[in-house]
């Protein structure tokens, strides 16, 4: 056996065989240990340990924390592409999450849209549009997290954002309702159906009516309709009314009487009523009248017994307004139920002109001055009403109207306004006309 190391080291001569010694079992640990410490600190590759991506900077995330969107809108989701400290490949995804509970016809469970987004790039911005077309959210607003991921293959880092997106109010449906008048409607008496039904959002509203009762809505597409009924008896009538996605539908049962006043008057029928002239209204009687009577209309108005109703002056600036008369007539001893109408005197005389496609003939038509200006104000390019004549001898203003406005014009105004152009032209008025125009012109007078 050798010496042993103590012996070698207690033996200067053998100072050779002690170097080898601590040589041999002392410095190559030491060595050793020494690599191993660096390679821990160093980060090459931690002898086999995966560090996991550097966090995502906060300061280029992108929705804003606290966004706030519409159902609809386009949410951008953007962040800057952190550096992996082992130069590992980067892949990323967004998940975009919704807290939908309580939410009125939600997918079970919360709401969840993925977005991969492949292979990144270290220290490279992206960004993504996130159509949030079909997200689910209440009117109210529902809370959403964009939670936006970044993985190595073994470890991955997270950033979130919360905001709120606000879906659509959920629609209530229409009350239908209506009215008529007269409320004790003779047979062949004319009735006025006018609808008065809500709706909680202020949504505008389409009418249809079954008024003869067959269980088809095709009887007019107007919200206030008329209608006579040629027998006695019981008659239902419905309304349907839609806000474009639900409807509600009302139903009456309306009464009809016979007539048993065989006269009536059958209509009052305006030839003039406007400032600088006189009044000039036909009335007529369902059988040869004896006799006319007129209460109301302008002070001095009086009807002839020919059904003829003028006033023993002229119009004037104070006259101008609604009047209402109420006119009867006498045939056979027999005295009619009394005729009730509204008519306005007028600052000008106004007229609209229009003409059916294929016809060669244009027909005019004189009407309330106030339903001119709407014609002409949505109809008439370049029209003001500083156009129209101001004096008696200023010249007639007349302008040319687009003729597919013109309809539309005349279904915007007010139903009162509307029932009231019966009371001119004969009874005849621009609504009746089943036609395409392909003409028409506004005219002002001043008399």
């Amino acid at each position: 056996m050798g010496d042993s190391l103590e012996e070698m080291i207690n033996k200067p001569s053998k100072l050779g065989r002690v170097w080898k010694a601590v040589k041999r079992y002392t410095v190559a640990p030491l060595v050793l240990a020494t690599g191993f410490y660096a390679m821990g600190c160093g980060g090459g590759n931690n002898n086999g340990e995966n560090h996991a991506p550097n966090a995502i900077s906060q300061s280029s995330l992108m929705p804003a924390n606290n966004f706030s969107y519409d159902v609809g809108d386009v949410l951008t989701v953007g962040f800057d592409c952190p550096a992996d400290p082992d130069g590992d490949a980067l892949t990323g995804r967004v998940v975009v999450t919704g807290d939908t509970d309580g939410v009125p016809g939600k997918s079970a469970g919360d709401f969840t849209r993925t977005i991969n987004l492949g292979t990144l790039q270290a220290g490279a911005n992206y960004s993504e549009d996130v159509d949030t077309s079909g997200f689910e959210a209440d009117a109210a607003g529902t809370t959403y997290t964009v939670d936006i991921f970044v993985s190595d293959g073994k470890a991955e880092v997270s950033a979130t954002r919360t905001g709120t997106l606000f879906g659509e109010a959920e629609n209530t449906a229409p009350v239908a309702a209506f009215n008529y008048a007269p409320q004790n409607p003779k047979v062949d008496e004319e009735i006025t159906f006018t609808s008065t039904s809500t709706d909680a959002d202020d949504d505008a509203l389409t009418c249809s009516w079954d008024l003869d009762g067959d269980g088809q809505f095709d009887d007019s597409n107007d919200c206030t309709a008329n209608w006579t009924f040629d027998t006695a008896g019981d008659h239902d009538v419905s309304l349907k009314v839609t806000d474009g996605e639900d409807e509600d539908t009302m139903s009456q049962t309306v009464s009809v009487e016979e007539d048993i006043n065989p006269v009536r008057v059958t209509g009052c029928y305006v030839r003039g009523s406007n400032v600088g002239v006189s009044i000039a209204i036909d009335c007529y009687c369902s059988d040869t009248a004896e006799s006319f009577s007129l209460t109301g209309g302008p002070e001095s108005a009086r009807i002839f017994n020919d059904g003829g109703i003028i006033t023993s002056r002229i119009m004037e600036a104070s006259d101008v307004g609604l009047h209402t008369y109420i006119v009867t007539c006498t045939a056979g001893g027999i005295t009619s139920d009394p005729y009730e109408f509204t008519v306005p005197v007028d600052i000008l005389e106004g007229r609209v002109t229009v003409r059916c496609q294929g016809s060669a003939n244009a027909t005019e038509f004189l009407l309330p001055e106030t339903s001119v200006d709407v014609v002409a104000e949505q109809c008439v390019a370049g029209y003001t009403p500083a156009l129209k004549p101001a004096a008696n001898g200023d010249p007639d203003y007349i302008g040319d109207a687009d003729p597919t406005c013109i309809k539309g014009a005349i279904n915007s105004l007010p139903a009162a306004e509307k029932e009231a152009h019966k009371n001119y032209n004969s009874g005849n008025t621009i609504s009746d006309l089943d036609c395409t125009f392909d003409f028409a012109q506004v005219k002002y007078h001043h008399d």
